[in-house]
């Protein structure tokens, strides 16, 4: 190779070095602000070198984010698989002792005969607002027992390399709630001495959201009952209650098909003895 090709190759290799410079950086910037994790297209061209490295590794630090959020979402599913299997080993090793005797309010030893009696399967819908931090987790879930869907907000903890529930909250969904999930017919039920008031004509197929307020003094309580024209009898699908005077809630049914379904107040005068539905508390509605 002669002279004039060596100094041709030494300013090509010159000319790399000084881009791959340029394109990475030095690796030391003391001195300079972070640029926020996502950077725009714009800001990319503009900062390549810094920006294509702090991306990255803002997209890693997302990553690992979102593995722990799956996590604890993935043991949540596990533990209400064990349920609707029945396997209370399984389904006790997903709570810790504290927290499972605090919503069950009895503890894990005296679960064997008492968990499971009379209990409906359990279908686990979308998750939202999951958080975890160094302390613990936290997630909202979509629960439905039978046909009532109830939205729950989830404490977890780690104990070595598992998620347990060590704290179960329902909590109403908000018309937010309700109109981010779509498809459901918010329905407004006063309980009062005049009986059930509510608007018949909005009920539809598919979901309805019931949002119940007791306008009496006395308390009351809000049950939903489908009529079975085969056994001509009236089966529970949903309750609330007891309301206190004043106080509200929400019930959200789901699969709701065509029939006649009865809304009622079961609880008794204590002037008399008799149940409210007797005097009034009793109405219908139908979907076509």
């Amino acid at each position: 190779m002669s002279r004039i090709q060596y100094r041709l190759l030494g300013i090509v290799l010159a000319g790399v070095v000084v881009s791959l410079v340029l394109f990475f950086g030095t690796g030391s910037e003391p001195d300079q602000e972070p640029i926020p994790a996502l950077v725009s297209e714009q800001q990319g061209n503009q900062e390549s070198g810094r920006g294509s490295r702090e991306t990255f590794g803002a997209w890693v630090s997302s990553w690992g984010r979102s593995a722990d959020a799956s996590a604890v979402e993935r043991a949540v599913r596990t533990v209400y698989a064990a349920y609707n299997e029945r396997n209370l080993d399984a389904f006790l090793a997903g709570w810790t002792d504290n927290g499972f005797a605090r919503v069950f309010q009895f503890p894990k030893a005296r679960a064997v005969n008492r968990l499971f009696a009379g209990s409906q399967p359990v279908t686990v819908g979308e998750f939202s607002n999951t958080v975890v931090t160094e302390k613990g987790a936290a997630t909202e879930v979509e629960l439905t027992y039978g046909q009532v869907e109830e939205l729950h907000r989830l404490s977890l903890v780690k104990e070595g390399p598992h998620w347990l529930i060590d704290n179960d909250e329902k909590r109403d969904p908000t018309v937010s709630d309700l109109s981010r999930r779509g498809g459901v017919e918010i329905m407004d039920v006063a309980l009062g001495g005049s009986g059930i008031r509510f608007d018949s004509s909005k009920a539809a197929t598919g979901t309805l959201a019931f949002r119940v307020a007791n306008t009496d003094s006395r308390p009351h309580e809000f049950v939903v009952m489908k009529w079975l024209p085969d056994s001509e009898m009236e089966q529970a699908i949903g309750h609330i209650g007891p309301l206190q005077p004043g106080a509200s809630a929400i019930m959200t049914l789901t699969d709701l098909t065509p029939g006649r379904y009865v809304i009622l107040c079961n609880m008794l005068d204590d002037t008399d003895g008799l149940p409210y539905s007797a005097k009034g508390m009793r109405t219908e509605f139908t979907i076509q």
